[in-house]
C-alpha cells in the first residue's frame, strides 16, 4: 500500500490521467479524507502472459475431428455518451476532453 503522500498523489494522478487524459487538472485535488478513503497499492509484476488474438483460432490438423465448438468470444470495451449530474449548475460546459460517445481510450 502507498501511503506515502508524496507518492500516493502522483500515483494517484497517473490513474486519473490514464483513465481520462486532462480531468486531474479539471477537478480540485483530493482533500485529507479523501486521500485516507482512497487506497492505491504498488504491486510487482515479476512475470506476466497474455494471449491476445485476432480472427479465427488456428487449431491443430488433429483437432479438427473433435466434437468441441472452437470459435472467438469478442470482448469489446467502450464509454458511452457522458450524462451530467443531476445538480450540475446551468451553463457548464462539458470539457473538450470530454468528447461524445466512445472516448478514443482502451479501458
Amino acid at each position: 500500500t502507498v501511503s506515502d503522500g508524496d507518492e500516493k498523489s502522483p500515483a494517484l494522478r497517473i490513474i486519473s490521467e490514464e483513465t481520462l487524459r486532462d480531468r486531474w487538472d479539471d477537478c480540485r485535488p483530493p482533500n485529507e479524507t479523501e486521500m485516507r478513503q482512497t487506497s492505491v497499492l504498488s504491486l510487482p509484476i515479476d512475470e506476466a502472459s497474455a494471449r491476445v488474438s485476432r480472427g479465427p483460432s488456428e487449431d491443430e490438423p488433429e483437432d479438427l475431428d473433435l466434437e468441441t465448438w472452437a470459435g472467438v468470444l469478442p470482448l469489446v470495451t467502450h464509454v458511452a455518451d457522458p450524462a451530467p449530474a443531476p445538480d450540475l449548475a446551468a451553463g457548464i460546459a462539458r470539457p473538450g476532453y470530454l468528447p461524445r460517445g466512445a472516448l478514443g481510450r482502451r479501458l
